[in-house]
């Protein structure tokens, strides 16, 4: 076996075993799309894109803070749940945006937006380098179809709310249905992050993905991300103190 910085082989006579005949070829593919340099790339624009993001939802939120005091709660704990230290930072800064939710919702989300599709064009930049696409979408087709997934990603949390109308409406009929609770539970979060990757893979990148390698990968991605959540969330609830030493107030940005 040997590598070298675009390359990665095995010994011949193990390249006649098919599954790590599949394992070999995904690594050299790795290499061979630059896979670190995108990884990297994305990486870097989705910090930059995570403040727009959140923003966005914020200036969403504040219109409706008034009426429905569970999107507030469930905003708040979504991130908290990631992040647990995080959540006095948060509240703070919901406050500042309830405050000016008029300037914020009116003239700010739709600075935000741009900004916040950076990371879906570098997703899609990533995905059409991976499978090889011919050409790649516009400026214009490419930002409509984050705005749109952005979109989507809003309304996410207002999901948690509405389940609690309809279980509320339910209880009168005399039916019991705590969609409520299933949504915040971590079932969920696994079906969300399943269907977010689907739909990234399938929408974004300029070339055709056949919709049963992508549903496959989703479970993978998915599990994935649970198993990183969990490690990285009980990381950081013995690393945060020193974090918070050396980057100070913006500590929670930095982790997110």
């Amino acid at each position: 076996m040997y590598f070298c910085q675009d390359r990665f082989e095995l010994p011949a006579n193990l390249e006649k075993n098919s599954p790590m005949k599949s394992l070999v070829t995904i690594v050299q593919n790795y290499f061979r799309h630059d896979g670190l340099y995108l990884s990297s790339h994305i990486s870097f624009c989705a910090l930059l894109s995570m403040i727009p993001l959140l923003l966005i939802v914020f200036s969403v939120v504040g219109f409706v803070l008034g009426t429905s005091h569970g999107v507030y709660q469930q905003l708040v704990s979504g991130i908290t749940d990631f992040l647990p230290q995080a959540e006095d930072f948060l509240v703070q800064n919901l406050r500042e945006v309830v405050v000016q939710r008029h300037f914020s919702g009116i003239f700010g989300v739709f600075l935000l937006i741009f900004f916040a599709t950076l990371l879906f064009g570098a997703v899609e930049r990533a995905l059409d380098r991976i499978f090889e696409a011919e050409k790649s979408r516009n400026f214009f087709h490419s930002r409509l179809i984050a705005v749109i997934l952005i979109i989507f990603i809003s309304l996410f949390f207002f999901l948690p709310t509405v389940a609690d109308i309809f279980t509320r409406a339910l209880n009168r009929f005399g039916a019991h249905f705590p969609l409520g609770e299933w949504i915040r539970g971590p079932a969920f979060f696994f079906l969300f992050a399943y269907v977010a990757f689907v739909l990234v893979v399938v929408i974004i990148p300029h070339h055709q993905v056949r919709l049963r390698y992508a549903a496959f990968g989703g479970l993978i991605f998915a599990l994935g991300i649970i198993i990183a959540k969990q490690i990285f969330r009980m990381y950081m609830l013995r690393a945060f103190v020193q974090y918070n030493v050396i980057y100070g107030s913006v500590t929670a940005f930095v982790l997110l």
